[in-house]
């Protein structure tokens, strides 16, 4: 079961229960939100050889359409959708995607040599990041031109390499790695050295500001959890349970504002 939400951080909000598509058993992998109508939402594939989508809502996610198609041979799915406005916005997976008029037309990025977009974050229309987990050639990379070329911020060598990524600003940001046990990694001087904080890994973050920011934790029991100090200490958030909702956990989650999260998990 699939759902996606709208969440009031008031713990007295209310939740609406929304509904996609029939997407041949595909699942929502990463979804956001440009304001309170426009949004996107990606999937993941089951198996190989076959086609991944692109979905969008302009009615607060009420309804959606497809709008991109990519057929694949790998199971690689679109992990992050990520735009910057109601034009410019980015995919992430196999390859790397980019739109400059609201998702009517899609580019793909040039990668460097055997890599993918595990995660993405892109901080501006200059600054993309990117974090492929495979060993050696993976790494963490940085482009500052559009993504006309990339610089390796961070290789593990032999050892798996980063997930996930995400920069709150040009010099502060976080990433996990897969395997490297219950720690964050966090930089404060755009990613030249990386230092571990307690915490747990994460498959979505966002901060509100250097201080206040929220995590899905997919460790099990999955939850949300919530930070004032900057990732070194987090509580756990109130998910809901009940009647039609069978949430289990938020995997992939966009914050529209100080107020709203709009999450989708299973």
């Amino acid at each position: 079961l699939l759902l996606g939400f709208a969440l009031p951080l008031n713990p007295n909000g209310t939740w609406y229960q929304q509904f996609f598509p029939n997407l041949n058993e595909r699942v929502i992998s990463d979804i956001t939100f440009i304001d309170s109508l426009n949004g996107f939402a990606v999937t993941k594939l089951s198996s190989a050889n076959d086609t991944n989508y692109i979905l969008k809502s302009t009615n607060s996610g009420d309804n959606w359409s497809i709008v991109y198609r990519q057929y694949t041979y790998s199971v690689r799915p679109f992990n992050r959708v990520q735009f910057l406005n109601k034009d410019t916005g980015f995919v992430g997976g196999n390859r790397l995607l980019k739109t400059t008029n609201g998702g009517l037309n899609w580019t793909s990025l040039t990668l460097p040599s055997g890599t993918n977009t595990i995660g993405l974050h892109v901080l501006n229309e200059d600054t993309i990041w990117f974090a492929d987990d495979i060993p050696f050639d993976g790494g963490l990379f940085r482009s500052t031109n559009k993504g006309q070329n990339w610089d390796r911020q961070y290789d593990a060598g032999s050892a798996p390499n980063p997930d996930h990524v995400y920069m709150y600003n040009g010099r502060i940001g976080f990433m996990t790695r897969t395997g490297s046990g219950t720690y964050l990694y966090k930089t404060t001087n755009s990613g030249v050295n990386w230092f571990t904080i307690p915490g747990g890994v994460y498959s979505d973050i966002y901060f509100l500001d250097s201080l206040t920011g929220w995590k899905s934790d997919p460790t099990p029991p999955a939850s949300m959890k919530k930070t004032t100090d900057g990732g070194l200490n987090w509580t756990n958030q109130i998910l809901p349970v009940g009647g039609i909702i069978l949430t289990s956990n938020i995997d992939r989650f966009n914050m529209l504002n100080k107020d709203t999260i709009w999450g989708a998990g299973g």
